[in-house]
């Protein structure tokens, strides 16, 4: 079961948080946090045998991280008539914000709990990151989503792949996923 879990009652206190979710390594995965992270934060994520997981000076292996670009999103349809979502690369002292879903993808599988220090818990609610048409939308416990007459479901499958689901799709827990606008072209 996806999840997070800290030592005590973290909620709006620098702690220590642990997560539970499966990484797909070489493909993208959405990822969401109840607490913001930025590229250090990352760094310095472990392991339960406290070896750093994402920091290659210290063994780990560098994930690919990317945002919704909210600041300079295009929503295009290309020949193929395919919908075409814009992300960026995470900078250096840029930060993800809590409850905001992210792209990840880490070069190795991450099957273990994994754990970032020194981070403040939010409430975890729901959030997302919203572009015009284009919701990137934050799940925390497993749910079934279904598609309606005023929106597609997009999901990143695991394959890290872009995939329409016309029947609705149950999505994992910490993950995200699309909720888009028939106005705009299927992907």
């Amino acid at each position: 079961v996806n999840g997070y879990f800290s030592s005590g009652d973290a909620e709006g206190k620098k702690t220590n948080m642990g997560v539970t979710r499966i990484l797909t390594g070489g493909v993208y995965n959405a990822l969401s946090l109840p607490f913001a992270v930025n590229a250090e934060a990352i760094k310095n994520a472990t392991d339960r045998e406290g070896n750093y997981i994402f920091d290659p000076e210290r063994g780990g292996q560098a994930p690919e991280i990317y945002l919704y670009d909210l600041a300079n999103v295009v929503l295009t349809s290309n020949y193929d008539n395919e919908l075409q979502i814009q992300f960026h690369l995470l900078k250096e002292n840029e930060e993800i914000p809590a409850n905001k879903p992210f792209i990840i993808k880490p070069q190795e599988d991450i099957v273990d709990d994994f754990f970032f220090y020194d981070v403040t818990m939010v409430n975890p609610v729901e959030a997302d990151a919203s572009v015009d048409d284009v919701q990137f939308l934050s799940i925390y416990i497993q749910a079934h989503v279904t598609p309606e007459a005023d929106h597609k479901i997009i999901v990143i499958d695991s394959n890290g792949e872009l995939q329409e689901s016309n029947e609705g799709v149950t999505i994992v827990g910490l993950s995200g996923y699309f909720v888009v606008s028939p106005a705009i072209p299927a992907y």
